[in-house]
C-alpha cells in the first residue's frame, strides 16, 4: 500500500500552493507601488518645497497660474535642453522615439547661457514664454 495521496488530492493542493503564491505576489505588488507612492510623494514635497524657498512669491499664484508660470519659465527648449544636458546619457523619456521632432537635440558643448543659469545667472523670459537670455 502506497503513502501518496491520490492524484485528485494532489492537485487540489497543489491549487492551493498556486493560490498561497498569488496571494503573496498580489500582497508584494500592492507594498511595492505603495512604496512607490511614498517615494513619489516625498519628492513631489521635496521639490514643491525648494521651488518656494527660491521663489516665496510663487505661494501667492492659484494652481492654475502656477502651472501657466512653470510651462512659461521652464517648459520650453531652453529648459529640456538644459535638463538633457543635466540627465545622465542613458536616461530618456519612455515617448522618445528617433523620428520624434518634439525632442530637443542637446548641443556636444554646453551653451554659455547654461553655464550661467547653472551658476546662479537668472533667466529673462519674454511675454510669450520663450528664452530670452541670460541676466547675470
Amino acid at each position: 500500500m502506497s503513502n501518496r495521496k491520490p492524484l485528485e488530492e494532489q492537485i487540489k493542493d497543489a491549487q492551493a500552493d498556486i493560490d498561497k503564491k498569488r496571494e503573496r505576489i498580489n500582497k508584494l505588488i500592492s507594498k511595492q507601488r505603495k512604496k512607490e507612492r511614498n517615494e513619489r510623494t516625498n519628492r513631489l514635497c521635496t521639490r514643491a518645497g525648494l521651488l518656494e524657498s527660491m521663489l516665496p512669491d510663487t505661494k501667492k499664484l492659484t494652481d492654475e497660474e502656477f502651472g501657466v508660470f512653470l510651462k512659461r519659465t521652464t517648459a520650453n527648449d531652453f529648459g529640456r535642453r538644459i535638463l538633457k544636458e543635466m540627465l545622465p546619457p542613458e536616461v530618456k523619456k519612455p515617448d522618445e522615439t528617433e523620428g520624434n521632432t518634439a525632442n530637443v537635440k542637446a548641443d556636444d558643448a554646453v551653451s554659455e547661457n547654461t553655464q550661467t543659469a547653472q551658476n546662479g545667472g537668472a533667466i529673462a523670459v519674454d511675454n510669450g514664454g520663450n528664452n530670452a537670455g541670460v541676466i547675470g
